[in-house]
């Protein structure tokens, strides 16, 4: 294992030692803010080094080295004195404490396992999300470039930023999951100081930990390369940071930190997933008009704060986006949004969206659930299929361990039920409803504005997590601790399936990741290409002179022809070619490296012509062709 890996990592602990010197601030609340650091840090060694094109292992490690070094300055020489560090004596817990503490620790440690033996084998991660950083470690560069997936430049790259710098300095992905893994910990942590904001107790605190540590999707994700716990992180301390302003109604002038801290963790959010923004309308709105109402003459340089840190975390991002699409977060090509009415349409997926989380192992059951949902639709003059307001056709399904489309069926009834005993029974709680009401106008937002999909169900990761310490406050007013036993037993057995049967990266299998190899793991998706794949790269390897052209389709897996390319030559440059999208304008001057090419496109023809080379199919391997330019 690479040493170079373990510099972010210091620099991060580092980081936190800093803030516990100048505070006598809580762990966890040190996490977050040493979290914030971190992530401003990547970004700026991404930026800085990507304009100079000198994005390099090199570079990237003595940058780290340099973060490292102001850490230990600010230090050892710093004003300020150590604080201990304070850590509860188990005596001081209870027993229920100590079993929620336990859980949350095996949890997270199972998922850690899984991260680091679980090779990244999930559909987006194969077809943009590790591409790109393979492209961004070869270029030097995370400029755009000719790609015929053009989700690779368009889409938010801050957990790819994560990933790019455990990537680029192990040179592998063994580390790529815990981009993930590190949010699902800090999304723990964060979910339990919201509980103490709302004034719940420790046990309460790690009820809420418990809760967020079991939702199956979350525990799905917590192993994966995709960004869905990531973004969620970010809105949850966003969140965080705003329910201490309001809840600590702090003098004038005095709630700057926070406003900070909303601001990056807004702004890395932002730079992370494009759902983000609509998740935090509703929570903007809150607190614009909170402000307002409270005679705040200062909320305005709040908002324009927020704005212009988010602005300059996003600049490199959106600038590159508008030069290329003309948009700062689209290429002009998608077809997320609802193009139906949104009252009717809105009301449609509200309906399935919610469906995505009740399927049962029953399939009569799911089948009666279907024809009711179905027969609503026809009462109300809706069409459940309707191609201006779905992607794909309404069903529910039996519950599945796969990072994509699983459901979360045992905490939504839970949430369910906890909101209605939150706005029908404590309406004493005006924050906590207000709180309430924000995830619910964030869903209700969501449902409005996308066409529906089988694979929203990932989407609604951050607003379960959001939901967890209402669960707790409602649990603590209750006084009832038979009913936390009940949790545990509940949650607890739901979260055995994700953990141990997850459809990417088993545990309990026949086959499961630690007598699997990795190479094979790429493929346990798509089982049939892995033969093709291989002989295809084995044969282009052997004839390329120096670089290997690939001539794909919008949604091709990419990933592993990296993997197996370098494998068989670490040198080995990998291009795009024959682009015919808006990225094709992009300067390609390598092309007279190119001799040989891998396609996996449907139909290929026997001859095409690229950058004046008449490039000849001289073999094929079932879906896979390899075409070649004669040598002169």
């Amino acid at each position: 294992m690479p040493l170079l890996v373990f510099l972010p990592i210091l620099a991060f602990i580092l980081t936190s030692f800093v803030f516990f010197k100048k505070t006598k601030a809580d762990i966890r609340f040190v996490f977050v803010w040493s979290a914030l650091i971190w992530m401003l840090t990547a970004i700026v060694i991404v930026e800085g080094l990507s304009l100079f094109h000198v994005l390099t292992k090199g570079g990237v490690a003595t940058c780290w080295m340099l973060a490292i070094a102001g850490s230990i300055v600010f230090l050892f020489c710093g004003k300020g004195e150590f604080q201990k560090i304070k850590i509860r004596r188990f005596k001081d817990l209870s027993k229920l404490d100590l079993v929620f503490a336990f859980l949350i620790t095996v949890i997270i440690c199972v998922v850690g396992l899984i991260a680091f033996y679980g090779a990244p084998n999930n559909w987006d991660s194969m077809t943009y999300h590790l591409p790109r950083v393979m492209h961004w470690i070869q270029n030097q560069s995370v400029e755009h470039y000719p790609t015929a997936i053009l989700r690779q430049l368009y889409q938010p790259p801050g957990a790819e930023f994560i990933i790019l710098h455990f990537q680029i300095l192990t040179d592998s992905d063994r580390f790529a999951n815990f981009a993930q893994w590190f949010s699902m910990i800090g999304c723990v942590f964060v979910l339990s100081l919201i509980a103490k904001e709302f004034g719940v107790g420790k046990t309460g605190q790690l009820l809420t930990g418990f809760l967020a540590a079991t939702i199956p999707m979350g525990i799905l994700q917590g192993s994966s390369t995709q960004n869905d716990y990531v973004a969620s992180f970010w809105l949850v301390c966003f969140v965080y940071f705003q329910l201490r302003i309001f809840r600590n109604n702090k003098a004038k002038g005095q709630c700057w930190p926070e406003i900070v801290g909303m601001a990056l963790s807004l702004g890395f959010g932002l730079l992370t997933k494009g759902t983000i923004y609509i998740f935090v309308i509703s929570w903007l709105i809150w607190f614009f008009v909170s402000g307002l109402l409270k005679n705040q003459k200062r909320v305005f340089q709040y908002c324009l704060v927020i704005g212009l840190i988010c602005l300059v975390v996003n600049v490199g991002f959106y600038t590159r986006n508008m030069m290329l699409f003309g948009h700062p977060l689209s290429a002009g090509s998608e077809d997320y949004i609802n193009k139906g009415g949104v009252i009717g349409n809105g009301i449609s997926n509200v309906i399935r969206n919610a469906a995505l989380h009740i399927g049962t192992p029953s399939s009569q059951i799911n089948a009666f659930l279907k024809d009711k949902i179905i027969g609503f639709h026809t009462m109300m003059g809706l069409n459940e299929n309707e191609v201006n307001n779905s992607w794909g056709e309404f069903e529910i399904r039996t519950p599945t361990m796969s990072e994509d489309i699983a459901g979360n069926p045992f905490h939504f009834l839970l949430i369910v039920c906890v909101f209605i005993f939150v706005f029908v029974s404590m309406k004493k709680e005006v924050l906590l409803r207000r709180y309430a009401l924000m995830i619910i106008a964030a869903f209700l937002l969501f449902c409005m504005l996308f066409k529906w999909q089988l694979f929203h169900s990932r989407l609604h990761l951050p607003l379960f997590l959001l939901s967890m310490p209402i669960v707790a406050v409602m649990v603590t007013k209750m006084r009832t601790q038979w009913l936390s036993v009940v949790l545990v037993i509940i949650f607890t057995l739901t979260a055995l399936p994700p953990l141990f049967w997850n459809e990417r990266h088993p545990i309990i299998a026949q086959k499961n990741i630690f007598n699997t190899s990795r190479m094979e793991q790429y493929f346990s998706y798509r089982k049939f290409m892995a033969l093709p794949y291989v002989l295809s790269v084995k044969y282009a390897g052997s004839r390329a002179n120096k670089d290997v052209g690939l001539l794909l389709g919008s949604d091709d897996w990419e990933y592993p022809l990296w993997v197996l390319l370098k494998s068989q030559n670490p040198n080995v440059k990998i291009w795009h070619t024959n682009v015919k999208n808006i990225s094709g304008r992009i300067s390609q001057k390598y092309a007279e490296n190119v001799n040989v090419i891998i396609s996996e496109i449907n139909d290929p023809p026997i001859v095409f012509t690229w950058d004046d080379k008449v490039y000849l199919k001289r073999q094929s391997f079932s879906f896979m062709s390899i075409y070649e330019n004669p040598k002169p």
